[in-house]
C-alpha cells in the first residue's frame, strides 16, 4: 500500500494534519516529517514494535541507537535529569537547531520519561549509558513532536547508503509503502546534516561535522559577563575583579581556570573624550 501523503500549508492552520500524524504515531505507525535539515521518519519510542518497524525500514542493527526527537527545548530534561551549567548554556543557545546532542546518563531509570512510561523504554531510547536528542528548528516538526504525549525516536527518511531526502518527493522515492503517513512540508531549509556532539560532564566533542561549526558551539557554551560604567577606571574594573573572584569561589577553581570553563568577565566604559 502506498504511503499516505498529507500536504502542509505553512501559511495556514495545519493542526488537523499534525493531529492526523500524531494519531498514526500513537497507534504504532511510522510517520515521515520535515526538519530544517532533512526529512525524518519517526516512531513512538515507548513501543518495541514501532521501534522494530523503524529498524526494519532503516536496516539498522539493534546495537545502533536512534536519536530521540523533541519539539521543545524544555523537554530535554525529561530524558537527561542532570547536566552541568556549561551544557545548559549550550542547550539554551543551540536548540532548537541543527544539532544532535549525545548525553551521558549514568542511571536512565531516574529520567522522568522512563519513570512515566516504564523501565522497558531504557533499551529503546538509551544505549550504553547515552542518549541522543534532537530538537529540530522547524515549525511542523516542532508542533508534531511537541504535541506528542509519548517519546519519539526518529532517523533520516532514506535507505542505507542513500542520501537523506530534502523533499517529500525524495522520501517517496526511497520509502513509499514503508511509511504509514508523510507530512509534506516542502523542501527543507538546509542541504547539510545536523552536527552531532557528544557531551561528557561539562565537556563536549564533535562526532560528526554539520551545519553548526565547533567554534560556534564553543561560543554557545561560553558565559560572557561585561560590566560597564562611564570611564572604566574604577567601578566596572572593580566589579570585574570581584565577579571573577566570586565565580572562582563558587566553582571551586582558581581565577585563571575560568577561561578553561569558557567563562570570561570583562569591563568597559561608555564615555569618550576628544
Amino acid at each position: 500500500m502506498a504511503t499516505e501523503i498529507v500536504p502542509i500549508d505553512r501559511t495556514g492552520d495545519y493542526r488537523p494534519q499534525v493531529a492526523q500524524a500524531l494519531a498514526v504515531l500513537r497507534a504504532g505507525g511510522l510517520v515521515g516529517f520535515p526538519t530544517e535539515t532533512v526529512y525524518g521518519v519517526g516512531a513512538r519510542a515507548d513501543s518495541a514494535d514501532a521501534v522494530a518497524r523503524l529498524r526494519d525500514v532503516k536496516s539498522r542493527a539493534d546495537t545502533k541507537p536512534f536519536s530521540v526527537h523533541v519539539g521543545r527545548v524544555d523537554q530535554v530534561t525529561r530524558f537527561v535529569p542532570e547536566m552541568g551549567p556549561r551544557i545548559r548554556r549550550l542547550i539554551r543557545k543551540a536548540l532548537p537547531g541543527p544539532v544532535t546532542l549525545v548525553f551521558e546518563v549514568a542511571d536512565p531509570t531516574q529520567a522522568p520519561v522512563v519513570q512515566e512510561a516504564g523501565p522497558h523504554c531504557v533499551e529503546l531510547m538509551y544505549h550504553a549509558g547515552t542518549i541522543g536528542i534532537r530538537c529540530p528548528d522547524d515549525a511542523v516538526a516542532g508542533d508534531l513532536l511537541g504535541d506528542a504525549e509519548f517519546p519519539v525516536v526518529a532517523a533520516s527518511a532514506n535507505r542505507v547508503n542513500q542520501p537523506p531526502p530534502r523533499s517529500a518527493e525524495g522520501v517517496v522515492a526511497e520509502l513509499d509503502g514503508r511509511l504509514d503517513l508523510l507530512l509534506d512540508g516542502g523542501e527543507t531549509r538546509y542541504a547539510q546534516a545536523s552536527t552531532v556532539v557528544r557531551l561528557r560532564g561539562d565537556a563536549f566533542e564533535v562526532l560528526r561535522a554539520g551545519i553548526i561549526e565547533e567554534r560556534t558551539l564553543r561560543r554557545y557554551a561560553s558565559l560572557n559577563i561585561l560590566f560597564v560604567c562611564s570611564g572604566n577606571t574604577c567601578r566596572s574594573p572593580m566589579a570585574e575583579t570581584m565577579c571573577r573572584a566570586a565565580l572562582a569561589e563558587r566553582l571551586s577553581c582558581s581565577v585563571a581556570d575560568l577561561a578553561d570553563r569558557d567563562i570570561t568577565v570583562q569591563s568597559a566604559g561608555t564615555a569618550g573624550w576628544g
